[in-house]
């Protein structure tokens, strides 16, 4: 079965949005030069099966928890060949640390066989690269940005939440398919320093920007977002108190791709109309309700 890769028309964005949007980048680009995170992959002269391997064990998995397993998968699996030589078995049971080893270890070995027939080479297209099993946005997008410097958003629910905080909320509840949500991500990361801005914003949202307790007070965006200053205004103490919030909560209708929301105080309820297996190893987690500041 083709997978179809699906183009979003380009969303009209409010001049304030566009306007925060320099000082956004430079504030964070600062505060990433001095507290961005360090891990193995993100060194430069990584190869393409480097790359994809990274992406590939992060999927639903810690980074912390990738970060200790991934130069040992290098040294067991140096190649694509070793993964096709290997029996699913071994790898599934090499994979079970890490979470998902199932769908981990069938992508794994489908995408290797996959990039063989090409010779090792990877297509420098999204609509190609979105034709390999195991490759979704998300991937495709961490494929274009590392090894074709194409100044690519890597959307997921951690950049997704720190941009819907500082510039307002998207529109849909998948965020691969909210077109002022791939609007936005892809103006903030035009930029010469594109992959440093995309780090930047995972690792804000990693550290400071969580899901839950925000770190607001040692946030360095804080003087122009929303999200603070609309909890600073309802005298809420940060983050000394967990205070409970209130979640839109989307429906997505899987025949239509038709989404509702409701607010819940307490439970997120989400359908989506996607697989299992693609929501798990297609891309990162896409569907999430974002924060309101209570």
């Amino acid at each position: 079965m083709t997978k179809q890769s699906r183009i979003l028309p380009e969303y009209d964005l409010d001049f304030e949005v566009v306007n925060r949007i320099p000082w956004f980048r430079e504030e964070l680009l600062a505060w990433f030069d001095s507290q961005g995170r360090s891990f193995p992959w993100r060194e430069q002269g990584r190869t393409a099966y480097e790359v994809l391997v990274a992406e590939i064990l992060l999927q639903r998995t810690t980074a912390a928890k990738v970060a200790w397993a991934y130069n040992a998968f290098l040294d067991r699996y140096p190649s694509w060949n070793a993964l096709v030589q290997v029996s699913s078995e071994n790898l599934q049971e090499y994979l079970k640390p890490l979470g998902l080893w199932l769908q981990k270890a069938q992508v794994f070995q489908s995408l290797a066989t996959a990039v063989e027939e090409r010779a090792d080479s990877l297509p420098s297209s999204r609509s190609e690269l979105e034709q390999l099993p195991g490759i979704g946005q998300y991937i495709a997008s961490a494929v274009l940005l590392t090894l074709y410097n194409q100044p690519e958003p890597l959307v997921d629910v951690n950049m997704s939440r720190v941009l819907e905080r500082f510039f307002g909320s998207r529109k849909l509840a998948d965020i691969r398919y909210d077109p002022y949500l791939q609007t936005l991500s892809r103006r903030i990361v035009n930029s010469e320093r594109s992959l440093q801005v995309n780090w930047a914003i995972l690792d804000l949202g990693a550290l400071v920007c969580k899901n839950g307790t925000p770190l607001c007070l040692q946030c360095p965006l804080r003087a122009k977002c929303k999200f603070y200053k609309q909890r600073t205004l309802r005298q809420v103490e940060l983050p000394i108190a967990r205070v409970a919030e209130a979640t839109t909560v989307y429906v997505v209708a899987s025949s239509e791709d038709v989404c509702t929301s409701r607010t819940s105080g307490s439970t997120e309820i989400v359908s989506s109309p996607y697989s299992d297996l693609e929501l798990s190893m297609d891309d990162t987690p896409m569907v999430d309700a974002p924060s309101t500041p209570e």
